[in-house]
């Protein structure tokens, strides 16, 4: 049912005062009450779906010859009803009788606030006369009279849904730490061109007149506004910022201000996308590298998606595996000025909440901002990813004193491996390019070298394509004799430790057990040079490779050297079982 219209008046003199004094810190009447006024008010939306409207101001008046008296005032509920308490005393001279009873919501309070001219929206009743002592008046439903200040009472709703987000742990203001509450001023008239934009110097929001049809856009705004008042006023410097774009490049300063403020909407209202007045809507979240976005964190939508992918427990493909909820980005928001995202990585650093690789770090790598992300490989738990571009970069640590390996093997197109010895991949350890869509491999030798960190790198040298990458630490010997190793399709390399004396020939073959397996053999050695501890695919002592799909794969080799060997099967195509025989 339509709620009865009221009309509209301009807040002005007396009571306007009175009005900005009163909101959220006055609930209730101001002096003994005895008599009750009752309703409900809404708003109706730019589809036509009526809404219950809360906190709204309302006014309780008296009527009177000599000049009106502020009786009561309180704001809507939840469910946008209101139920205040009023004297109504009997009038004296030149009134008489009971208080005669009109009512104003204006769209105001301690916290927010949507003006017009200066001056908040108001919305007055008809007044109902000799209210009876004791008695509740129940208005009933109602709304506003002037069908296009609707999406003005529709921006004040959206600044409602931005303050019941915001933690208020301490205080009910947007920044918890203050010790008095900053109002977060909206200018907006249904004509309105002075838009869409936050002033820093005025503290104010300028909304345009359709902004109100998008609620994303109404919060974003406030978000700056929020921003500011967490800075104390210190807004980072955001250069090439006028104009901007979701997803072209500006600056660092920029894409963190406007990032923060698309991420701010998409927390409130549980929803990735960017919505403008007009329809158009852009999904923040799905976005990654090289589909046409800048990239990087001088592009607003890397930011804001990075935030989100750190906010929410929706992980996409391929590194998104993140979730913490918002609280800790709003903490580090709320404790330090951050200019830049950079800024707000190290900040948040500092703070101890989680920027590994395995968490924080991957999902803002999904977003094209690589702050030395380093992929991390498990033994034998292969890794499926797209084509390296740019380059992907990875980590894991060698845990046992035997051969280890890690193993690329390319979907198609040419992809190259390389080995680092630190994270910021300037120690070059060794790397291996066979050609082709040859798996890639490079095997370390921890009987020799110490354990420790590696960085390995997958490039893109022609063709691209996806590809699997697996780390095969070493635990388990192979002595004379026959063993089984089961590698399924997405497995690219087992390895082995066997001894070997100087002079004494050894022969080491793997067969395969089921139809369309393609296995290859290496046999990896070293000595005391410890140029030698770290070897790629070209560095085998020996190697079986020819036999295709189906064959056994076989090394007869005399070492010149006694010690620890590693054997390296690598799964070229197919799944099953290998028989793996040294004799």
């Amino acid at each position: 049912q339509t709620p009865k219209s009221v009309g509209v008046q301009s807040v002005t003199g007396e009571a306007q005062a009175e009005a900005r004094a009163k909101g959220l810190k006055v609930i209730g009447p101001q002096a003994p009450c005895d008599t009750r006024v009752a309703g409900n008010w809404s708003f109706q939306d730019q589809n036509g779906t009526w809404h219950n409207q809360m906190n709204m101001q309302v006014q309780v008046w008296d009527d009177d010859v000599f000049g009106d008296s502020l009786l009561a005032t309180g704001v809507t509920d939840g469910a946008g009803n209101y139920d205040i308490c009023f004297d109504s005393k009997v009038e004296g001279f030149p009134d008489s009788g009971n208080a005669d009873i009109y009512l104003r919501f204006i769209t105001s309070n301690s916290l927010w606030r949507v003006q017009r001219g200066g001056n908040p929206l108001m919305f007055q009743t008809g007044t109902t006369n000799d209210v009876p002592t004791g008695s509740i008046l129940n208005l009933g439903s109602l709304t506003a009279g002037d069908g296009a200040l609707q999406r003005g009472l529709h921006a004040y709703d959206s600044a409602n849904d931005a303050w019941l987000w915001v933690p208020k742990p301490n205080n009910l203001c947007w920044d918890q730490d203050d010790a008095s509450c900053r109002q977060v001023v909206i200018n907006w008239a249904p004509d309105s061109t002075d838009g869409t934009y936050y002033d820093l110097g005025g503290n104010q929001v300028h909304l345009a007149a359709d902004d109100p049809n998008a609620p994303t856009t109404v919060v974003h705004e406030i978000g700056h506004a929020v921003m500011d008042d967490l800075y104390n006023d210190s807004f980072p410097a955001a250069p090439n910022c006028n104009p901007h774009s979701v997803t072209g490049a500006s600056s660092a300063g920029c894409a963190w201000t406007e990032g923060w403020a698309e991420w701010f909407p998409a927390t409130v209202y549980n929803d990735p996308f960017f919505r403008w007045p007009n329809g158009a809507s852009l999904n923040l979240e799905n976005a990654s590298w090289g589909n046409g976005w800048g990239e990087g964190d001088t592009t607003e939508g890397r930011v804001a998606a990075a935030l989100i992918d750190i906010t929410d427990s929706a992980n996409e493909a391929t590194w998104d595996r993140y979730g913490e909820g918002p609280w800790n980005i709003w903490t580090t928001s709320r404790q330090h000025n951050s200019t830049t995202f950079a800024n707000f990585w190290s900040h948040r650093t500092a703070d101890g909440f989680n920027v590994a690789d395995s968490g924080a770090r991957a999902s803002v790598y999904q977003n094209t901002i690589d702050y030395q992300f380093r992929d991390p490989l498990g033994s034998y738990a292969p890794l499926t990813r797209p084509t390296p571009t740019p380059p992907h970069n990875f980590g894991y640590s060698t845990t046992s004193i035997y051969w280890s390996v890690v193993a690329l093997k390319p979907n198609s197109g040419d992809l190259d491996l390389q080995l680092y010895d630190d994270r910021p991949q300037g120690a070059y350890l060794s790397g291996s390019a066979a050609g082709g869509t040859a798996i890639d491999f490079v095997a370390i030798d921890s009987n020799r070298r110490a354990l420790g960190d590696y960085y390995p790198r997958v490039t893109n040298w022609s063709g691209g394509g996806g590809y699997r990458l697996e780390l095969a630490q070493g635990t388990t010997v192979l002595n004379a004799g026959s063993s089984t190793i089961t590698m399924g399709t997405n497995n690219v390399v087992t390895v082995r430790d066997t001894y070997l004396t100087a002079g004494v020939p050894v022969t080491i073959s793997v067969a395969s057990t089921n139809a369309g397996q393609d296995a290859e053999l290496f046999l990896m050695g070293s000595d005391a040079n410890s140029a030698t501890w770290i070897r790629p695919r070209s560095g085998a002592v020996a190697a079986a490779t020819g036999g295709g799909v189906g064959a056994t794969e076989t090394i007869v080799y005399t070492p010149t050297l006694s010690g620890w060997y590693g054997v390296v099967v690598i799964n070229k195509a197919g799944s099953g079982n290998y028989t793996l025989t040294r004799s």
